[in-house]
């Protein structure tokens, strides 16, 4: 049941790269 940390993780750092660019 970690995989769904881990998605949410990588999720949130692609949105934060992506936000502000």
């Amino acid at each position: 049941m970690s995989d769904s940390r881990r998605l949410s993780t990588m999720v949130a750092m692609l949105l934060g790269m992506a936000l502000p660019v």
